[in-house]
């Protein structure tokens, strides 16, 4: 009995001893092409580059930026610093993707609606205490008393501009005759001491050469902000902290009561598309540079089991 004819040209493929490798190759070749591509697709290794958005230079937004660089190049990633006017363009240029930037140090408060369907917060990172200098006779414990002087408030494009703007406006002193003096934070604390200015206002850490120069000039006072705590539960991004009694210096007793003050806090934002072992990255160089012990930082520890899944995956795109 004859087979058919298809099932005699089937027979003859299968039983060919050199035909059955190739197609077992073949198959293999498509099937492991589609995986891969399928895989990077849906999940791509991430970059070795990317880059920051990070302020001035020199200013605690780039120092800050710096220390994440050096952690990052522990593990072979690039981490490029893009310095900007401040807080306010660093948002700005996270939200352009044109921009090539995909993580910002920014300050809270200047969120905007549809941010949240592009970008991603790891956290706040810190507070920076904000330091109300002022020239005069009268003890200044509430910004009301500030109406009709003149301010410095920052340059456009950092933060504390339109922060401060805000405090100052709920407390009715934004508008004339107030007088706002365009200077940055160094000229501001100069033209405070020569009186060419009532009032120097800007965020600092407690170890700055400009927090120093501040305390030490002659007849002039920090202002103890009676009202911080309304202050920060009016105004989206503002807190209210306290500098503890000898903090700055326990020797000489600096300061010699506890000062109320401001703070504006601070988070690292990135864009949702950065890959997220760089993510987990940034949080283990945000907790290595933040989580010390410290009088303003609140920083929670990054979950060891986290950081352990980053560097399998690192160790494996070595391999």
């Amino acid at each position: 009995m004859r087979l058919p004819t298809w099932r005699r040209a089937a027979a003859a493929t299968w039983s060919t001893p050199r035909s059955f490798p190739v197609i077992v190759l073949a198959a293999t070749a498509i099937l492991l092409a589609g995986l891969y591509i399928t895989y990077r697709l849906v999940d791509p290794l991430p970059p070795r580059h990317f880059v920051i958005a990070a302020g001035i230079a020199g200013s605690g937004y780039d120092n800050f930026a710096k220390r994440y660089a050096r952690i990052l190049a522990r593990d072979g990633i690039d981490l490029e610093i893009r310095n900007t006017a401040g807080a306010v363009e660093n948002l700005d240029l996270l939200r352009d993707p044109a921009s090539k930037v995909q993580a910002a140090l920014t300050t809270l408060g200047f969120a905007q609606l549809g941010d949240s369907d592009h970008l991603a917060s790891l956290g706040g990172v810190f507070d920076a205490p904000i330091f109300v200098f002022y020239k005069s006779a009268e003890r200044v414990t509430q910004f009301a008393q500030l109406r009709g002087k003149r301010l410095a408030i920052g340059t456009a494009g950092t933060s504390i501009r339109p922060l401060i703007l805000q405090v100052l406006k709920a407390g009715g002193v934004a508008d004339a005759p107030t007088r706002f003096v365009d200077l940055d934070y160094d000229r501001a604390i100069d033209a405070l001491v020569a009186g060419e200015i009532d009032t120097a206002i800007f965020p600092s850490q407690l170890d700055t050469g400009l927090l120093r120069r501040a305390l030490a000039a002659p007849d002039v006072r920090l202002m103890n902000v009676a009202q911080a705590e309304a202050i920060a539960k009016t105004v989206p991004g503002i807190k209210h902290v306290v500098l503890w009694q000898g903090l700055i210096d326990l020797t000489r007793d600096i300061p010699d009561a506890d000062v109320n003050l401001l703070a504006s806090g601070n988070s690292l934002l990135v864009r949702k598309d950065l890959h997220p072992a760089l993510q987990y990255l940034l949080l283990e160089a945000i907790r290595e540079v933040h989580s010390a012990p410290g009088p303003f930082n609140r920083l929670l520890p990054l979950r060891p089991h986290v950081l352990a899944t980053v560097h399998v995956v690192l160790a494996d795109l070595a391999a």
